[in-house]
């Protein structure tokens, strides 16, 4: 970690890579703030509480996948090409945080409170909304041009992201079963990906 980094930074680092990797039940303020190179009490300072530490780093990230993904397309670049961008980046962006699909698991389908809590901001903050509404104008015109086949863009979206999720998901299970060492895990990886990207691609087409 980089020591110019403000405290707060650094606790925000630690706290994400052990969220990550343990979960939220499994990491204490103790072991975040012996991370970050501070005590307990600074790490209170500024977040109170593990909780609101975990609600800052998950929905964040969360928000900004979603908002990554939902951003306008650049001038010129047809919706095709776009689309397999923004699917690239979503699979990449889960592969870099393989622990993500697991978290969201764990603490938005199983927590009802923290599920509460990312719905009201997501629904709350106009830059997401109008992020969305931009996404699902595109869509509702490439199908009125025909450039693709008729579809909600809420079930384009969860049908990419179930699709990017389950990957991660099994891909323990499938590395045990098969056996897989570094490399044959990445290749496998990497299948999955175009696969993803050449299913959803031939679902639009008209």
């Amino acid at each position: 970690m980089n020591r110019n980094t403000p405290k707060e930074e650094l606790i925000l680092q630690a706290a994400e890579a052990l969220f990550l990797t343990k979960g939220y039940t499994n990491t204490s303020t103790t072991e975040i703030a012996r991370k970050a190179g501070c005590n307990q009490a600074l790490v209170h300072y500024y977040f109170r509480t593990k909780e609101n530490l975990f609600q800052q780093i998950f929905i964040k990230k969360l928000m900004s996948l979603f908002a990554e993904f939902m951003k306008t397309r650049p001038a010129g670049m047809d919706f095709t090409e776009s689309l397999r961008e923004r699917m690239g980046m979503y699979f990449d962006f889960i592969e870099a945080n393989k622990q993500l699909p697991f978290m969201v698991i764990n603490e938005l389908v199983t927590n009802s409170e923290r599920r509460q809590a990312f719905c009201e901001e997501l629904r709350t903050n106009p830059m997401y909304m109008q992020l969305y509404r931009q996404f699902d104008n595109e869509i509702r015109q490439e199908v009125v041009a025909g450039h693709i086949c008729p579809i909600d863009t809420a079930d384009l979206y969860m049908d990419i992201f179930s699709l990017t999720i389950c990957t991660f998901i099994t891909l323990p299970i499938y590395r045990l079963l098969f056996q897989l060492d570094s490399e044959a895990e990445r290749q496998y990886i990497r299948r999955r990906k175009e696969e993803l990207t050449t299913t959803i691609l031939k679902r639009l087409r008209p």
